[in-house]
């Protein structure tokens, strides 16, 4: 006999009998609270999980950013200096002054 109503138990399970059950009605509700609580986890989880993955992302372009930077200044200021200016001026026939400038005052 209890072989036979364990066997009962196990097919209602199966069967979804348990749920139209006057004691299981009731709690109902309560499991579709915890239902919800279940979903909202993993939807946190998720958005969690994509922010980290969009962090990791600008972290990278941030360090790229950075590097094209620093590059680029260095370059700049290479470029910069008085006898680079002056190698890239002499192709255009400009030469540096052999004479000091002379200060024009205006009374």
């Amino acid at each position: 006999m209890t072989e036979e109503k364990g066997n009962k138990g196990f097919g209602s399970i199966l069967m979804g009998g348990f749920l139209a059950e006057p004691k299981t009605a009731r709690h109902i509700p309560f499991v579709l609270f915890i239902v919800f609580l279940a979903l909202v986890s993993i939807w946190s989880a998720h958005q969690a999980d994509s922010k980290v993955h969009k962090i990791a992302k600008l972290k990278k372009e941030m360090k790229e950013s950075k590097s094209a930077f620093i590059s680029t200044r260095s370059e700049l200021m290479q470029k910069s200096r008085a006898s680079e200016v002056e190698k890239r001026v002499e192709s255009l026939g400009l030469q540096l002054p052999t004479e000091a400038a002379i200060k024009i005052e205006n009374k």
